[in-house]
Protein backbone atom coordinates (compact mmCIF):
# COMPACT_ATOMS: atom_id res chain seq x y z
CA UNK A 1 0.00 0.00 0.00
CA UNK A 2 1.09 3.53 -0.88
CA UNK A 3 3.93 2.04 -3.16
CA UNK A 4 4.02 0.90 -7.32
CA UNK A 5 5.90 -2.22 -8.25
CA UNK A 6 7.22 -1.00 -12.07
CA UNK A 7 6.45 -3.73 -14.04
CA UNK A 8 9.85 -4.90 -15.87
CA UNK A 9 10.28 -4.65 -19.56
CA UNK A 10 9.63 -7.12 -21.72
CA UNK A 11 12.70 -9.28 -23.08
CA UNK A 12 12.25 -9.86 -26.97
CA UNK A 13 15.51 -11.64 -27.22
CA UNK A 14 16.41 -14.94 -26.15
CA UNK A 15 19.75 -15.75 -24.97
CA UNK A 16 21.95 -16.76 -27.70
CA UNK A 17 20.20 -15.56 -30.29
CA UNK A 18 21.39 -11.38 -30.60
CA UNK A 19 21.50 -10.02 -33.93
CA UNK A 20 24.73 -8.92 -35.15
CA UNK A 21 25.42 -5.96 -36.75
CA UNK A 22 25.47 -6.49 -40.68
CA UNK A 23 28.91 -6.87 -42.49
CA UNK A 24 28.88 -4.49 -45.46
CA UNK A 25 32.58 -5.38 -46.74
CA UNK A 26 33.20 -8.86 -48.16
CA UNK A 27 36.70 -10.28 -46.94
CA UNK A 28 39.59 -9.40 -49.09
CA UNK A 29 38.38 -6.34 -50.46
CA UNK A 30 39.15 -3.67 -47.90
CA UNK A 31 39.38 -0.03 -49.39
CA UNK A 32 43.65 1.04 -49.19
CA UNK A 33 44.49 4.82 -48.13
CA UNK A 34 45.31 6.14 -51.84
CA UNK A 35 49.52 6.53 -51.96
CA UNK A 36 49.70 10.16 -53.16
CA UNK A 37 53.83 10.37 -53.09
CA UNK A 38 54.96 8.65 -56.39
CA UNK A 39 57.99 6.01 -55.68
CA UNK A 40 61.53 7.85 -55.72
CA UNK A 41 60.03 10.95 -54.72
CA UNK A 42 60.53 10.65 -50.79
CA UNK A 43 61.07 14.07 -49.28
CA UNK A 44 64.31 13.65 -47.10
CA UNK A 45 64.73 14.28 -43.67
CA UNK A 46 66.95 17.50 -43.19
CA UNK A 47 70.22 16.68 -41.48
CA UNK A 48 70.92 18.47 -38.80
CA UNK A 49 74.49 16.85 -37.28
CA UNK A 50 77.93 18.52 -37.44
CA UNK A 51 80.80 17.52 -39.26
CA UNK A 52 82.82 15.26 -37.91
CA UNK A 53 85.66 16.22 -35.71
CA UNK A 54 89.14 15.85 -36.40
CA UNK A 55 91.96 15.62 -33.78
CA UNK A 56 94.65 17.59 -33.94
CA UNK A 57 97.75 16.85 -31.22
CA UNK A 58 99.79 19.85 -29.93
CA UNK A 59 102.51 18.51 -27.26
CA UNK A 60 101.63 20.00 -23.89
CA UNK A 61 104.30 18.45 -21.66
CA UNK A 62 107.52 16.74 -21.56
CA UNK A 63 108.85 14.30 -18.37
CA UNK A 64 112.13 13.70 -19.44
CA UNK A 65 113.44 9.91 -19.01
CA UNK A 66 116.37 9.04 -16.08
CA UNK A 67 118.33 6.02 -16.00
CA UNK A 68 115.68 5.42 -12.88
CA UNK A 69 112.36 5.34 -14.53
CA UNK A 70 111.02 6.49 -18.10
CA UNK A 71 109.48 9.59 -19.25
CA UNK A 72 106.62 10.60 -21.10
CA UNK A 73 105.52 13.05 -23.49
CA UNK A 74 101.96 14.05 -23.35
CA UNK A 75 99.56 15.35 -26.33
CA UNK A 76 96.35 16.85 -26.32
CA UNK A 77 93.93 18.14 -28.55
CA UNK A 78 91.78 21.73 -28.24
CA UNK A 79 88.24 19.29 -27.59
CA UNK A 80 89.75 17.94 -24.47
CA UNK A 81 91.17 14.67 -25.70
CA UNK A 82 94.84 13.44 -24.94
CA UNK A 83 97.52 10.81 -25.03
CA UNK A 84 101.00 10.14 -24.00
CA UNK A 85 103.80 8.62 -25.16
CA UNK A 86 106.38 6.89 -23.24
CA UNK A 87 110.09 7.75 -22.94
CA UNK A 88 112.18 4.92 -22.38
CA UNK A 89 114.63 5.14 -19.33
CA UNK A 90 118.10 6.48 -20.11
CA UNK A 91 121.20 4.04 -19.32
CA UNK A 92 123.42 4.50 -16.70
CA UNK A 93 126.46 7.69 -16.02
CA UNK A 94 129.32 5.42 -15.01
CA UNK A 95 131.37 7.21 -13.25
CA UNK A 96 134.45 5.57 -11.09
CA UNK A 97 135.36 6.53 -7.28
CA UNK A 98 139.38 5.12 -6.34
CA UNK A 99 139.99 4.60 -2.87
CA UNK A 100 143.37 3.21 -3.35
CA UNK A 101 145.41 0.19 -1.28
CA UNK A 102 148.25 0.81 1.31
CA UNK A 103 150.02 -1.05 3.19
CA UNK A 104 148.06 -2.33 6.01
CA UNK A 105 144.72 -1.15 4.21
CA UNK A 106 143.05 -2.25 1.38
CA UNK A 107 141.88 0.22 -0.81
CA UNK A 108 138.53 -0.41 -3.32
CA UNK A 109 137.44 0.66 -7.28
CA UNK A 110 134.21 1.46 -7.55
CA UNK A 111 131.81 2.27 -10.55
CA UNK A 112 128.58 4.10 -9.81
CA UNK A 113 126.01 5.86 -11.77
CA UNK A 114 126.87 9.98 -11.30
CA UNK A 115 122.72 10.49 -11.90
CA UNK A 116 121.14 8.04 -9.56
CA UNK A 117 124.23 6.82 -7.70
CA UNK A 118 123.71 3.23 -7.86
CA UNK A 119 126.59 0.63 -7.75
CA UNK A 120 127.51 -0.56 -11.18
CA UNK A 121 130.73 -2.47 -10.14
CA UNK A 122 133.19 -3.09 -6.92
CA UNK A 123 136.50 -4.55 -7.30
CA UNK A 124 138.80 -4.64 -3.56
CA UNK A 125 142.31 -3.58 -4.03
CA UNK A 126 144.21 -5.89 -1.69
CA UNK A 127 147.16 -4.07 0.46
CA UNK A 128 150.97 -4.08 -0.43
CA UNK A 129 151.95 -6.39 2.03
CA UNK A 130 155.96 -7.56 1.51
CA UNK A 131 158.96 -6.21 -0.56
CA UNK A 132 161.41 -8.90 -1.63
CA UNK A 133 165.06 -8.26 -2.65
CA UNK A 134 167.05 -10.36 -5.19
CA UNK A 135 170.13 -10.41 -2.83
CA UNK A 136 169.99 -8.92 0.76
CA UNK A 137 174.33 -8.63 1.43
CA UNK A 138 177.08 -7.33 -1.53
CA UNK A 139 180.51 -7.04 -1.05
CA UNK A 140 182.15 -3.32 -2.02
CA UNK A 141 183.31 -3.08 -5.22
CA UNK A 142 183.15 0.83 -5.92
CA UNK A 143 179.55 0.04 -7.79
CA UNK A 144 176.41 0.59 -7.12
CA UNK A 145 174.06 -2.01 -6.16
CA UNK A 146 170.32 -2.28 -7.01
CA UNK A 147 168.81 -5.75 -6.19
CA UNK A 148 165.85 -6.39 -8.25
CA UNK A 149 162.72 -6.46 -5.89
CA UNK A 150 159.26 -8.22 -5.87
CA UNK A 151 156.34 -6.75 -4.47
CA UNK A 152 153.22 -9.07 -3.30
CA UNK A 153 149.72 -8.28 -1.47
CA UNK A 154 148.44 -9.64 1.53
CA UNK A 155 147.04 -12.49 -0.69
CA UNK A 156 150.54 -13.21 -1.92
CA UNK A 157 150.09 -11.68 -5.75
CA UNK A 158 152.26 -9.99 -7.34
CA UNK A 159 152.00 -6.48 -7.51
CA UNK A 160 152.65 -5.18 -11.41
CA UNK A 161 155.81 -2.89 -11.70
CA UNK A 162 153.78 -0.32 -13.30
CA UNK A 163 152.24 0.51 -9.48
CA UNK A 164 155.36 1.81 -8.21
CA UNK A 165 158.93 3.59 -8.69
CA UNK A 166 161.91 2.17 -7.18
CA UNK A 167 164.78 4.44 -5.62
CA UNK A 168 167.93 2.94 -4.30
CA UNK A 169 169.84 4.86 -1.47
CA UNK A 170 173.23 4.87 -0.19
CA UNK A 171 173.71 1.64 -2.32
CA UNK A 172 177.38 1.88 -3.44
CA UNK A 173 179.21 2.70 -0.16
CA UNK A 174 180.16 -0.08 2.44
CA UNK A 175 176.90 -0.45 5.02
CA UNK A 176 173.30 -0.47 4.92
CA UNK A 177 171.46 0.36 1.81
CA UNK A 178 167.86 1.27 1.31
CA UNK A 179 165.63 0.30 -1.26
CA UNK A 180 162.02 2.64 -1.55
CA UNK A 181 158.95 1.15 -3.34
CA UNK A 182 156.43 4.24 -3.69
CA UNK A 183 153.17 3.56 -5.09
CA UNK A 184 150.73 4.70 -7.42
CA UNK A 185 147.70 4.20 -9.48
CA UNK A 186 145.19 1.94 -7.23
CA UNK A 187 147.92 2.12 -4.59
CA UNK A 188 149.72 4.33 -2.34
CA UNK A 189 152.08 4.78 0.51
CA UNK A 190 155.64 3.20 0.67
CA UNK A 191 156.90 0.07 1.64
CA UNK A 192 161.43 0.02 2.32
CA UNK A 193 163.86 -2.47 2.81
CA UNK A 194 167.58 -2.36 3.03
CA UNK A 195 170.45 -4.38 2.22
CA UNK A 196 174.18 -4.76 3.27
CA UNK A 197 176.79 -3.84 1.58
CA UNK A 198 180.00 -5.52 3.47
CA UNK A 199 183.83 -4.10 3.27
CA UNK A 200 185.39 -6.43 1.09
CA UNK A 201 187.52 -9.59 3.33
CA UNK A 202 191.54 -10.06 3.48
CA UNK A 203 193.19 -13.35 4.46
CA UNK A 204 195.87 -14.50 7.01
CA UNK A 205 199.56 -14.42 5.20
CA UNK A 206 201.46 -15.81 8.63
CA UNK A 207 200.83 -17.98 11.79
CA UNK A 208 203.18 -18.61 14.07
CA UNK A 209 203.29 -20.15 17.14
CA UNK A 210 206.36 -19.33 18.40
CA UNK A 211 205.28 -15.68 19.09
CA UNK A 212 201.68 -16.37 19.23
CA UNK A 213 200.89 -13.53 16.71
CA UNK A 214 198.92 -13.81 13.22
CA UNK A 215 199.56 -11.50 10.42
CA UNK A 216 197.21 -10.92 7.66
CA UNK A 217 196.94 -8.54 4.23
CA UNK A 218 195.58 -5.04 4.47
CA UNK A 219 192.13 -3.94 3.22
CA UNK A 220 191.99 -0.43 4.67
CA UNK A 221 189.27 0.73 1.29
CA UNK A 222 185.76 0.91 3.28
CA UNK A 223 187.09 -0.60 6.16
CA UNK A 224 187.33 0.36 10.05
CA UNK A 225 189.44 -2.68 11.04
CA UNK A 226 189.45 -5.94 12.19
CA UNK A 227 188.21 -9.23 14.09
CA UNK A 228 190.24 -12.38 14.68
CA UNK A 229 188.49 -15.51 15.51
CA UNK A 230 190.70 -18.99 17.33
CA UNK A 231 189.17 -21.65 18.36
CA UNK A 232 190.36 -25.16 19.55
CA UNK A 233 187.85 -26.99 17.31
CA UNK A 234 187.84 -26.74 13.01
CA UNK A 235 183.93 -25.85 13.71
CA UNK A 236 184.08 -23.26 15.84
CA UNK A 237 181.95 -23.68 18.19
CA UNK A 238 181.03 -21.25 20.50
CA UNK A 239 182.04 -22.38 23.63
CA UNK A 240 185.41 -23.45 22.13
CA UNK A 241 186.15 -19.87 20.38
CA UNK A 242 187.43 -16.23 21.54
CA UNK A 243 187.65 -13.20 19.38
CA UNK A 244 189.78 -9.97 19.13
CA UNK A 245 188.71 -6.82 17.76
CA UNK A 246 191.61 -4.46 15.80
CA UNK A 247 191.13 -1.25 15.38
CA UNK A 248 192.71 0.30 12.41
CA UNK A 249 192.52 -0.73 8.89
CA UNK A 250 196.18 -0.24 8.87
CA UNK A 251 196.87 -2.50 11.37
CA UNK A 252 198.37 -6.04 9.80
CA UNK A 253 199.77 -7.94 12.95
CA UNK A 254 198.50 -9.10 16.37
CA UNK A 255 199.82 -11.01 18.97
CA UNK A 256 197.86 -13.67 20.93
CA UNK A 257 198.16 -13.94 24.82
CA UNK A 258 196.96 -16.54 27.08
CA UNK A 259 197.17 -19.52 24.43
CA UNK A 260 198.14 -22.64 25.77
CA UNK A 261 201.27 -24.52 25.77
CA UNK A 262 201.15 -27.87 23.26
CA UNK A 263 197.27 -26.82 21.99
CA UNK A 264 196.41 -26.54 18.57
CA UNK A 265 194.01 -23.57 17.48
CA UNK A 266 192.19 -22.94 14.21
CA UNK A 267 192.07 -19.27 13.29
CA UNK A 268 190.24 -17.05 11.09
CA UNK A 269 189.85 -13.24 10.32
CA UNK A 270 187.49 -10.71 8.64
CA UNK A 271 187.17 -6.73 8.51
CA UNK A 272 184.42 -4.88 9.68
CA UNK A 273 182.97 -1.46 8.55
CA UNK A 274 181.49 0.63 11.57
CA UNK A 275 178.47 2.85 10.64
CA UNK A 276 175.71 4.93 12.54
CA UNK A 277 171.88 3.32 11.77
CA UNK A 278 170.28 5.92 14.06
CA UNK A 279 171.35 6.87 17.12
CA UNK A 280 173.81 3.86 17.56
CA UNK A 281 177.16 2.62 15.74
CA UNK A 282 176.66 -0.80 14.02
CA UNK A 283 179.59 -2.63 12.35
CA UNK A 284 178.94 -4.32 9.16
CA UNK A 285 181.36 -7.36 8.52
CA UNK A 286 182.52 -8.92 5.55
CA UNK A 287 183.00 -13.00 5.43
CA UNK A 288 185.12 -14.61 7.23
CA UNK A 289 188.82 -15.82 5.39
CA UNK A 290 189.54 -19.62 5.02
CA UNK A 291 190.70 -20.50 8.33
CA UNK A 292 194.39 -21.37 9.19
CA UNK A 293 195.67 -23.91 11.72
CA UNK A 294 198.52 -24.10 14.45
CA UNK A 295 200.19 -25.79 17.03
CA UNK A 296 201.56 -23.59 20.01
CA UNK A 297 204.72 -24.71 21.48
CA UNK A 298 204.87 -26.94 24.75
Amino acid sequence: PGTETPEPEPDTEKPGTETPEPDTEKPGTETPEPDTEKPGTETPEPDTEKPAHKHSYVLQKTVEATCEKEGEKVYSCTCGESYKEKIAKKSHTPEKKLTPAKPGSNGKNVTVCSVCKTVLQQETINAPKKLKLSKERYVYDGKAKKPAIKVTDNKGKVISSGSYKVSYQNNKNTGKATVTVKFRGNYTGTLKKTFEICPEGTSLTDVKAAKKSFKWKKQASQTSGYEIAYATDASFSKKNTKTTVVKGNKTTSKGIKGLKPGKKYYIKIRTYKEIKSGTKKVKIYSDWSNKKSVKTKK
